[in-house]
């Protein structure tokens, strides 16, 4: 029969003396947490999804040559991106579309065996155009500034 000591019956908690007891328990909190974690990721994701639709913020898009546009889908998940064609229009892993030429392509998301379609539209671009006055003409405030600047 094994006796007791004193110190053993007043210590409210137990006394780990060898490594090998501090380990196990470690490994029984990891075991403990990863079921933890492994069931939110099976039942409380495939909710959290049913709840509210996956959509692309656009599903058609008008750009001018040379703009860029971000597209996104409402979750927390990163789709990969691709476009049909991409001498009209490139996208990148964020979903930044990048208008290359003049014509339409389609730029698709693709997510857990769904894809999410956009159509991109390019058009060309305009051109802004300035009305100057005669007083105030372009050659005419910047030599006013010249001068005044360096005292001519």
């Amino acid at each position: 029969m094994k006796s007791i000591s004193m110190n053993q019956l007043e210590s409210p908690c137990p006394k780990f003396n060898e490594r090998s007891d501090i380990m196990n328990m470690k490994k029984n909190m990891l075991r403990i947490l990863s079921f933890i974690l492994l069931f939110n990721f099976i039942f409380v994701d495939n909710i959290i999804v049913n709840a509210t639709p996956i959509k692309l913020n656009r599903t058609s898009l008008t750009m001018e040559y040379k703009e860029g546009y971000y597209l996104k889908l409402n979750t927390i998940y990163k789709p990969t991106w691709h476009s049909k064609n991409t001498k009209i229009a490139t996208i990148s892993r964020d979903g930044f579309v990048r208008a290359k030429n003049i014509g339409s392509t389609v730029v698709v998301a693709k997510l857990k065996g769904k894809e999410y379609v956009c159509k991109i539209t390019v058009k060309k671009e305009k051109f802004k155009t300035y009305k100057l006055s005669n007083k105030q003409s372009f050659c005419g405030k910047f030599y006013n500034r010249f001068c005044n600047a360096y005292g001519g």
